[in-house]
């Protein structure tokens, strides 16, 4: 009587690639074209911004000029996750898709997860820092000093007021589950977090985990372009390593710039931006984490791509917190 799939059927997306894929192929010329000249400081101070702040203004001229056309895609690709939530928070018949309600318990129950899952990733960290290679331990010992920081992403998550709604979301929302399809974005891959429970991949949850996601993951590609290019030319390393940060904040910028205009009034999408910024930060640094236990576990050489992403958070609010 139990019932199971025998098969699938799956329509075929004519495409150029994933985003992935298109993305470090763009960072490649991008860091090739800005090799022989340091980042304008003007874009350098720009780029140490909060992140909501920046993105509700007009990116700089010289930040379009050096990007070119990628600043357009990600605004596209804003726009169509901005659209996906929408169409997951339409109401439906099938209670498995109808929006819930999501209030501060639900807030408090997300910074309590949050909090063990950083918790036991810092105590993993301490216990095997010996253990590590000389260039993770001076991402690691600098993290763990700022263990507090850290935790407090989830303190302001616990002590938020809001009434939202949570829906069905992708789970595991990255440039890797995003088709370059004539210049625009088909999304696909929506089985969640391989590491996640099939129930915790069905759970009602904020829109914001998605968000957080391709967030992550622009600075992903900004990290792994770059060490790639090094691993050629080592002595570009002081150039570009701020041409990469202009990379990752800019294109992020526009991403949610984009997004938060075409999902404007949504149940699911805080209005304050006090609210935004405490859910989307906890969303980050839990990503975060659930990153560098990836690494760790399957490409321990890329670990340093997660612990350079979460001393930037600790330093760098994404707005007012």
């Amino acid at each position: 009587g139990a019932r199971c799939t025998l098969g699938m059927l799956q329509e075929l997306v004519f495409n150029q690639g994933d985003g992935w894929t298109w993305s470090l192929d763009e960072l490649r010329l991008y860091y090739e074209a800005h090799a022989v000249e340091p980042a304008p400081l003007v874009l350098v101070e720009a780029s140490k911004r909060p992140l909501l702040p920046l993105s509700e203004e007009p990116l700089p001229e010289a930040v379009a000029t050096s990007m070119g056309l990628y600043l357009e895609a990600v605004a596209t690709l804003g726009r169509r996750t901005a659209e996906m939530h929408l169409t997951l928070a339409a109401e439906s018949e099938n209670p498995a898709f109808r929006p819930q309600p999501l209030d501060k318990g639900d807030l408090s129950l997300l910074a309590h997860q949050f909090r063990e899952r950083a918790t036991d990733a810092l105590d993993g960290l301490k216990s095997r820092l010996a253990a590590l290679p000389d260039e993770l331990v001076e991402l690691v010992g600098p993290l763990l000093a700022r263990r507090r920081q850290v935790l407090d992403a989830f303190r302001r998550l616990e002590e938020t007021e809001a009434t939202l709604q949570k829906i069905r979301i992708h789970g595991d929302f990255h440039l890797g589950q995003v088709l370059r399809a004539r210049g625009d974005f088909v999304v696909l891959d929506f089985e969640g977090e391989p590491a996640r429970s099939p129930e915790e991949r069905r759970a009602m949850q904020s829109p914001l985990k998605d968000v957080a996601g391709m967030l992550r993951s622009f600075s992903y590609a900004a990290h792994a372009a770059l060490a790639s290019y090094l691993a050629r030319r080592p002595q570009d390393a002081d150039t570009l390593a701020p041409w990469a940060r202009l990379w990752s904040k800019f294109a992020s910028a526009a991403f949610l710039a984009s997004y938060r205009t075409v999902a404007a009034g949504a149940a699911f999408l805080p209005a304050a931006s006090t609210t935004f910024a405490r859910l989307l930060d906890a969303f980050l640094v839990d990503k975060a984490f659930y990153e560098l236990g990836y690494e760790f576990n399957h490409r321990p050489s890329w670990a340093r791509i997660p612990l350079l992403g979460l001393l930037a958070l600790v330093r760098e609010p994404v707005g007012e917190r």
